[in-house]
């Protein structure tokens, strides 16, 4: 996958998620308005494999568990909302494409 559609997946998966409510481990979703970082990237990427692990890598997130991680760190009891957006960001900024 190009670094360009990495970064569409990543921006689109930002956008849903910040506006859908946001769930841990352990919560039950009420409805489909509510995403983790996983299912969020998910969504619009139904291989996940590579993209994962870039955001993984560029968020230096422990490789731990199922999907590269990411619901765990999603997970974590210190973990925000705000915590995620910011990931996604810097995994944005980091596919390097401008548009």
């Amino acid at each position: 996958m190009t670094k360009q559609k990495m970064k569409e997946v990543f921006e689109k998966a930002k956008s849903r998620f910040e506006t859908c409510k946001w769930y841990q481990k352990g919560q039950i979703p009420d409805s489909n308005d509510c995403e983790c970082a996983f299912t969020a990237i998910l969504r619009y990427c139904p291989d996940p494999d590579e993209v994962s692990l870039f955001f993984t890598k560029v968020n230096k997130i422990p490789k731990m568990g199922y999907c590269f991680g990411i619901p765990a760190w999603n997970d974590s009891t210190e973990r925000t909302k705000d915590d995620v957006l910011k990931a996604f960001d810097k995994a944005i900024e980091a596919c390097g494409v401008e548009g």
